[in-house]
């Protein structure tokens, strides 16, 4: 089992080309924790870390009994305990998206890469303005990958920490997630 669109191929890419040395994700919106989820695979690679969902469905083989709970009002100081860093965030809960970027999560820990699901084909740059906004105010975090497509649909935004990876500056904008997952392949530091 893999990401259906690369996620978890790029978490792990990013992570190898990393100074990080822990391995760990948070899986915002996991929905079914294995068919088609961005973080399983990142498991059978040896990471450990958290899926949260409102309702998570099938995840009898994780590591981790995923959290269930709305992220509009979770509490993230009862997961993170302190201050960390975390390899691999996958933000993928619709609207909800923009709840959690604007929210503390992020004064807790910070990261090495993000998927953020804009759903731009369908949504405008209502969720993007989010994001741009938090990378305003974190300028270690900037766009890798921007308007990622699958199927000609623009629908997510790739995001590294220059402080722990060798990326300066966008490799690409509205490329395929397989184009994105070639390019890093190409990439030499």
């Amino acid at each position: 089992m893999s990401a259906k669109e690369g996620q978890d191929i790029f978490a792990e890419i990013i992570y190898q080309k990393s100074n990080s040395k822990k391995a760990s994700f948070l899986d915002i919106g996991c929905g079914d924790c294995v068919s088609g989820n961005n973080t399983i695979k990142l498991e059978e690679f040896g990471w450990d870390g958290f899926c949260l969902d409102l309702n998570p469905t099938n995840y009898s083989t994780r590591k981790q009994v995923p959290i269930r709970g709305d992220v509009k009002s979770f509490d993230w100081e009862k997961l993170i305990l302190k201050k960390c860093t975390i390899g691999y965030i996958s933000l993928d809960v619709d609207d909800a998206n923009v709840e959690v970027i604007n929210g503390n999560l992020f004064e807790m820990c910070d990261f090495v890469c993000m998927t953020f699901e804009t759903d731009k084909y369908n949504c405008g740059d209502k969720r993007k303005k989010h994001l741009l906004n938090f990378i305003d105010k974190n300028p270690e975090y900037f766009i890798l990958f921007e308007d990622v497509k699958v199927e000609d649909l623009e629908f997510e935004d790739w995001v590294v920490n220059k402080n722990y990876t060798p990326f300066t500056k966008k490799l690409g904008k509205s490329l395929s997630w397989q184009e994105c997952l070639e390019k890093l392949d190409e990439f030499e530091s």
